[in-house]
């Protein structure tokens, strides 16, 4: 049930975690402004604490469903001791909330990188606490190995979101503080299509060791729930390539309108291609794909050179956008088919 305070708690745990390897990812990307150390420094603290909070507790519901006792009695007669150091998830529960100790205690007096690796290994040593950890063989060392890799890609891109848009309302009120959030989101964008790009590579290893490779791969409803995890991480990756395309075309420009001018056009490259093929009546292969891939950085490259045109012209002429963007059409459109047909 998904109101059942044990999927509660391990939601809000897992979330935590998230958040604090996250905010030290951003927090390591950023390396002059103090003042922006100190806020993401808060909210790793913040989210720590919360880690830890919530690892007890679920801790505490896990002995509670063990002893079949009400939460207040796993205290009576060392019970909550006996689930901590006998069982197996008692003792991984230990070992992680002594790292969300270590963590903190690394960021407050050690500074972020031990806290990086403290908090990576927080967040990696969830594996052990899910099917992951219960595989044997060489089957079961390759899934933990893979969903340690998820769950840390997972931790830097998703975990570093609130981070970032906390980041970059803080940079609005001040021009400095603007440009070392726009460093700061230039080079995350980058690692954030690494890293989501590792998701979606990771998740098709778990669901590979979990289901397998059956003769209809969407037999069960486990892999149906899979198949849409990894359609949702594809969409992902193209969500962080977009991003990415924006933040460096946004640094190019010094302008936040300029970039969606020039992405504007890519759905209807794309919306083209599919129709061209459906016409055609050809598959979409592995060709046609990179086919499509190419013709979107055709029409990209075309956009570019386009608004270029148009912005010194109104730059050095005075022209406004309307009349701009016309004459840019009008002479650029020959080295545009030139390059477009080469």
């Amino acid at each position: 049930m998904l109101l059942d305070p044990l999927v509660i708690v391990r939601t809000v745990h897992f979330a935590a975690c998230t958040v604090a390897l996250g905010t030290l990812v951003l927090a390591l990307l950023e390396r002059t402004g103090v003042a922006m150390e100190r806020r993401l420094r808060q909210l790793a603290l913040s989210a720590l604490a919360v880690a830890g909070l919530s690892g007890a507790l679920w801790l505490g519901l896990i002995a509670r469903n063990i002893l079949d006792v009400p939460l207040a009695g796993v205290f009576d007669d060392g019970g909550l001791a006996s689930v901590a150091l006998d069982t197996r998830f008692g003792r991984i529960a230990c070992l992680r909330l002594v790292l969300v100790v270590t963590a903190a205690g690394l960021l407050l007096w050690a500074g972020r990188w031990p806290a990086f690796a403290a908090t990576t290994a927080l967040m990696a040593s969830i594996a052990w606490t899910g099917h992951a950890g219960a595989g044997t063989g060489w089957t079961g060392l390759l899934h933990l190995a893979s969903d340690v890799v998820h769950l840390v890609a997972a931790g830097i891109w998703l975990g570093a979101l609130p981070a970032l848009a906390s980041l970059l309302l803080w940079s609005r009120s001040d021009p400095a503080r603007g440009a070392l959030g726009a460093v700061v989101t230039r080079r995350f964008g980058t690692i954030a299509l690494a890293a989501v790009a590792t998701l979606l590579a990771s998740g098709i290893v778990n669901t590979a060791v979990l289901v397998g490779w059956p003769a209809d791969p969407l037999a069960t409803t486990y892999a149906q729930a899979l198949a849409v995890k990894i359609g949702l991480f594809a969409a992902m990756l193209v969500l962080a390539a977009i991003i990415t395309m924006y933040i460096v075309l946004g640094v190019l420009y010094e302008s936040t309108i300029h970039p969606i001018t020039i992405l504007s056009t890519l759905p209807s490259a794309g919306v083209g291609a599919l129709l061209a093929l459906l016409v055609a009546g050809l598959d979409l292969d592995i060709i046609a794909i990179i086919g499509i891939i190419l013709l979107i950085g055709i029409v990209k490259k075309n956009a570019i050179m386009m608004i270029d045109f148009a912005l010194d012209a109104q730059r050095e002429e005075g022209m406004n956008a309307r009349d701009a963007i016309y004459q840019a059409c009008l002479l650029r459109f020959r080295p545009i088919l030139m390059t477009t047909l080469a």
